[in-house]
Parts: C-alpha cells; sequence; structure tokens
C-alpha cells in the first residue's frame, strides 16, 4: 500500500514538474517576433539597442536598388526568418502609391505587396512594420478616405486591414504579449467650435477587430494630436505621447494606458510657457520600468529641448535641459547610457550632434558632425553607436561608447539603421543617378564572422537567419532556466527514491 502511495506521489510530481517545463517558455514568450529587429526601434520598449553586434568595419556586400520612381523613408523590419520588410514609396505622374517589399538576407526579392488606388489617389505607408510571433506583418498607412493597419501573412498574401479614422494613417506599431496590435494617429472631427483635430491611441485584436481606443479630446475647445510609436512596459503600461493646442499654445502630454484602455496616469509638460512645445518621438521605457520623453520648446527662433524621465507612477525622476538643441531621436544602451540625435544652433549655423547622457541626467559627453543628424541611432551589442545625417553631403557613423570613431562611410542615409543577426547593418541610401535619385537598402557587414572572434561580446547567429533554437532560447531566458528545472526533477526524484528505500 504503502508502495502505491509513493508511486502515485511520484508521477504526480513528475507530472507537475513537466507541465512546468512546458509552460514556462510560453508563459514568458510575447506576441512580438523573436528576431533580428521585429519593429520600430526592435523591441516593445523603443530602445534601439541590439541584441547583435554590429560590422565593426563599412565594408558593403550588397545593396538592394530600386527604380527610380520608388524611394525609402522607413526603417525595414525583421522577420523571424531573417526576411527583411521594407516600406516603399512609388511616385508617378499622377499620383502615390506604396508597396513592401520583402528582402532575402542575401539582397534578393522574396515577393512584394502593392497598394495602389489608381490616378488621383494618394496611398502611402506611414510607419515601420511591426511581426508578430505568427510571422503576421503589421504595417501602418494611409489612402484618401482615411489611415489603416494592414496585416500580411508571411508569405505576402492579404489577411485583413483594419481602418482608421486617421486622415494622415497611423504610426509605427507595436504589440503586447497578447498579441493587441498598438497603434496612434490623429484624425480630423467637428464640434460645436468648429474644426478641429483629436489624438488618438488604437487597440486592434490580433483578427483585426477594434479592442478599444482612447483619444485625446480635452480641452474641447482646442487641438491634439499624438505620434510616434508607443512603448509598452514588462506590465502591459502602454506609453504614448501626444500635444495639445489652445488659443496658440502648445503642450506636450505623456499618458500611461492601462492594458484595458483606462487611464492610468497623464503628465502636462510645459515648462517653458513662453515658448511651442512639442513632443514627436516616441518615448521610450528603461529596464528599471522608467519612461523618457524629449519634447522640445521653439518660439520660431530658438529651439531648447528637455530629456525627462519619470518613474512608472508617474512622478518626475529628472530632467535634462539641452540649449539650442532639436532632438530627432534617441536609442537607449543596455549599460543604461541614453544617446540622442539632433541639430545644435551654433548663431547662424547648424551641426549634427549626438550626446550621451547617463542614467542620472548628466551629460557624459557629445559627438558634433558637419551636418545634422535626422533619424534614430542603433546601438550594437558590443556598445557601438551608428547613425546617420540627413544631409547633402552626407555620412554614417559608427561610434565607439568612448566616443571614439570606429568607421564612417560617405553616404546620404534616409531611414533609421537597424542590425541583423548576422552582423549585417541596414540602412536606407539614396544617391544621384542620371534620371534623378536613386534609392537603395545598404546592407554593410564585416568581411568576417565576429562571433569566431573570443574578444568579441556577441551573440550573433553564425548564419543570415534566426533559426528555430535562438527563438526557444530567448522564450525560456525569460522563464524558468532550463538546467534548472532539470536539476530540481532530479532532485525531487532522488529524495523520491530515498524515502522509498527507507
Amino acid at each position: 500500500m504503502e508502495k502505491t502511495k509513493i508511486s502515485l506521489k511520484l508521477l504526480l510530481v513528475i507530472a507537475g514538474l513537466l507541465a512546468v517545463l512546458s509552460i514556462s517558455p510560453v508563459m514568458a514568450d510575447d506576441s512580438l517576433a523573436s528576431s533580428e529587429s521585429p519593429k520600430y526601434q526592435g523591441d516593445n520598449q523603443n530602445s534601439g539597442q541590439s541584441p547583435y553586434t554590429g560590422p565593426q568595419t563599412n565594408q558593403t556586400p550588397w545593396n538592394y536598388t530600386l527604380n527610380s520612381s520608388e524611394s525609402i523613408t522607413l526603417a525595414p523590419a525583421i522577420g523571424p526568418d531573417g526576411t527583411i520588410y521594407l516600406p516603399v514609396t512609388i511616385r508617378t505622374n499622377t499620383h502615390y502609391y506604396c508597396d513592401l517589399k520583402a528582402i532575402n538576407s542575401d539582397g534578393t526579392l522574396k515577393w512584394n505587396y502593392t497598394i495602389n488606388y489608381g490616378a488621383g489617389s494618394s496611398t502611402g505607408f506611414t510607419g515601420t512594420p511591426a511581426i508578430g510571433s505568427d510571422g503576421t506583418i503589421y504595417i501602418p498607412g494611409y489612402t484618401e478616405s482615411g489611415g489603416f493597419l494592414l496585416a500580411l501573412n508571411s508569405d505576402g498574401t492579404f489577411k485583413w486591414n483594419y481602418i482608421t479614422e486617421c486622415w494622415s494613417g497611423s504610426n509605427s506599431p507595436a504589440i503586447g504579449n497578447d498579441g493587441t496590435i498598438y497603434t496612434t494617429g490623429f484624425y480630423q472631427g467637428y464640434t460645436s467650435g468648429g474644426y478641429r483635430q483629436y489624438g488618438i491611441l488604437y487597440a486592434i485584436n490580433p483578427n483585426g477587430t477594434s479592442k478599444w481606443n482612447y483619444t485625446i479630446t480635452e480641452p474641447d475647445y482646442g487641438m491634439s494630436w499624438s505620434y510616434g510609436c508607443p512603448a509598452i512596459d514588462t506590465d502591459g503600461t502602454i506609453y504614448f505621447t501626444g500635444e495639445v493646442a489652445t488659443w496658440g499654445s502648445f503642450t506636450s502630454r505623456l499618458y500611461a494606458i492601462n492594458p484595458d484602455g483606462t487611464v492610468k496616469w497623464q503628465k502636462t509638460i510645459n515648462a517653458n510657457p513662453s515658448y511651442y512645445t512639442n513632443l514627436r518621438i516616441s518615448p521610450v521605457v528603461a529596464k528599471d520600468g522608467s519612461i523618457i520623453i524629449t519634447p522640445y520648446y521653439y518660439n520660431y527662433v530658438d529651439h531648447t529641448n528637455v530629456v525627462y524621465v519619470f518613474n512608472p507612477d508617474g512622478s518626475e525622476k529628472w530632467n535634462t535641459i539641452l540649449p539650442h538643441t532639436l532632438i530627432r531621436g534617441l536609442a537607449l544602451a543596455s549599460d543604461g547610457t541614453l544617446y540622442l540625435t539632433g541639430w545644435y544652433e551654433n548663431g547662424n549655423s547648424i551641426t549634427g550632434i549626438l550626446y550621451a547622457i547617463g542614467s542620472d541626467g548628466s551629460i557624459k559627453w557629445n559627438y558634433t558632425t558637419d551636418y545634422p543628424l535626422n533619424f534614430n541611432p542603433v546601438i550594437g551589442n558590443d556598445g557601438t553607436i551608428y547613425f546617420g545625417e540627413g544631409a547633402v553631403p552626407d555620412t554614417l557613423y559608427a561610434l565607439n561608447s568612448d566616443r571614439t570613431l570606429k568607421w564612417s562611410f560617405p553616404v546620404q542615409t534616409t531611414t533609421d539603421p537597424v542590425i541583423g543577426a548576422s552582423g549585417a547593418l541596414y540602412v536606407g541610401i539614396v544617391t544621384d543617378g542620371l534620371s534623378g535619385q536613386i534609392y537603395s537598402l545598404l546592407a554593410i557587414k564585416s568581411p568576417y564572422s565576429p562571433q569566431n572572434d573570443p574578444a568579441s561580446n556577441n551573440s550573433n547567429d553564425p548564419v543570415n537567419t534566426v533559426n528555430a533554437a535562438s527563438k526557444t532560447i530567448k522564450m525560456q531566458e525569460t522563464g524558468l532556466p532550463i538546467n534548472w528545472m532539470v536539476l530540481a526533477v532530479l532532485m525531487v526524484l532522488g529524495g523520491l527514491i530515498q524515502t522509498k528505500r527507507n
């Protein structure tokens, strides 16, 4: 009888532990694809910190060149199999339309999906795609009748299309742990006070139906906008930014929204009432849950940017003022250093500037360039910062974390750069051709494999694609480690066997 009881106990314990083994990775997984850069700035926190080491030299294995009627202004996203999803605008004599190109990691075209309503119409994409864990590609855009969020299968076939009220389209989406897709924008409306514009945050179910939305309606006599990509904290809180205009006065807003669409808290930013206040860069969430925003103030003569950091409860942690500066992009390194790219006004001249700000708000250093920096930087796993200018002539920079130059490349960039698992850096560029400007997607990659270098702190795969094993490993990193679970099983079994012997 005792043997039967112990055997039953043993079976129950084994069954329970095996259940933990099977459930842990699934519970830890989120609904973003496990890939190199599945959305704007790589993750739901908009950090711009890549898990991969980027190119150590400026070698260019390939570039994907577009037709003279096509252009690139939005950064690509990368799927689980290494496919690069590139939003493209196509210009004709009568209208604009758009094309999403799926490009293999060797620079060849896999497939493309075109939206074209014909002469007299206007259609375009408005943000970097987001890739779901099932391979679905979500990309926002606009038509003359309103905005949309398009969902495509990984083979380029149509899945669904969600129509938004946003006349200008929606912005780069984020994907929550439950698969909800979040995107922002603004739409036109009319009230008793006349014509209005309203900023809005959409929450869309994975099947393309509306879950809820939050509209910035206050005050009734003003207008509001929302720009940028929402950020999602690990507890599910959604952060997005907005602007509110009332009788010529502009203020900025930071909203914290619960997953059910209710307001957790909101902050109004207007540190200098004599200036207009704008906030058009996406919020970033740090590892400790802090929220970073960068509103700027202007009076048609001078710009001043301020970096605000808020605690998860909405209280202010610190702020840093950057005089004569207009920030255009930011990325947060894994060591807590914040890198900001932008313009610096020095009298009548404007130069580019990259700030490195510590986790306490102190300015560690800055690096100036001849021309303004217009795009988000991306940070490699080894701390290298990659960023480009946005003027002619132009330069793409790779800067070490100690401010020394690793390499530069004389090319005019048109998008944020992203880093692939092979160590390649992908960025949109433009050159002057015989028939006008020619746009390309450029790949930059070191001629050797960094992961074979024992001195390199690199997690890159040795091939150009992310395999299934790497996805499983990523899920397990956020759950109970597999080796500890196996050890626990063995310890329990050993204890039960010893009890049985006694």
